[in-house]
């Protein structure tokens, strides 16, 4: 028969030990938790960018529509041709226009003879 000492000593140990359980069950859960919050705020970061990278595809592809429906009408296959090759139909005069980087300086002009009289005399 077991005296009330060894069933305490015995008691003890469990309530011991179901604690020890209770804080790892404990642990664990919080880990856990903490995990799925982190992948949720990296989902959640992902999905904003998809959605503003979708935003900007759907802008496109209106883009894109528009440029089509521009190219399937013969005015529209001209226009591109010119603005991408520099050709020009029979019977049209081509401009070109340049900017000048710098303005030519003006002919200055010619020295009188008095100016060439000073030049000689360089202390007067």
């Amino acid at each position: 028969m077991a005296t009330k000492r060894t069933v305490r000593q015995v008691q003890r140990v469990l309530m011991w030990a179901l604690a020890i359980v209770l804080v790892l069950l404990a642990s664990a859960l919080l880990i856990s938790t903490y995990r799925v919050f982190g992948t949720l705020s990296v989902v959640r970061a992902e999905r904003i960018e998809a959605e503003s990278t979708r935003a900007e595809l759907a802008e496109r592809v209106a883009v894109l529509k528009d440029k089509l429906a521009a190219l399937k009408t013969e005015r529209g296959v001209e226009e591109h041709i010119r603005s991408t090759y520099p050709w020009v139909k029979n019977g049209e005069v081509e401009f070109i226009f340049v900017k000048a980087d710098s303005v030519a300086p003006e002919p200055e002009a010619p020295a009188t003879v008095w100016e060439r009289l000073r030049a000689l005399i360089p202390f007067w």
